[in-house]
């Protein structure tokens, strides 16, 4: 799931503004999506036009990982982007990486709850 997000400070000391804007930034940026920052309400409107260009925009991609191993690791990915030839510098937004499975998450069903009446 991409997250965008939106972060608008305008009371907030310079301390807790610069934690909160960190915190946005690393969120969006895991899952591929971008922290947005606007100085007031006014401008929120652009950025979700540019959020909704961005969704309009998108591929998604699979593959397969070589590495068959459920042992929980993370795994880092990283994709490059080859423009075919006169069609400009192109970029991909991407999360920097996925957890494997691990051994208990390779089920991956819940134990079925047991329903007690008191009878």
């Amino acid at each position: 799931m991409v997250i965008y997000s939106i972060g608008l400070f305008s009371d907030e000391d310079k301390k807790n503004r610069k934690k909160a804007m960190r915190a946005l930034k690393d969120i969006s940026a895991g899952s591929g999506g971008v922290a947005f920052f606007p100085e007031n309400v006014d401008d929120v409107h652009n950025i979700c036009d540019q959020v909704a260009r961005d969704i309009r925009n998108q591929y998604t991609l699979g593959y397969y990982p070589t590495n068959s191993k459920k042992d929980g690791t993370f795994r880092a990915v990283q994709v490059d982007v080859i423009p075919p030839r006169g069609r400009g510098k192109l970029s991909a937004r991407t999360r920097n990486g996925y957890f494997a499975p691990g051994q208990a998450a390779a089920s991956n069903q819940a134990p079925a709850s047991k329903s007690s009446s008191g009878r």
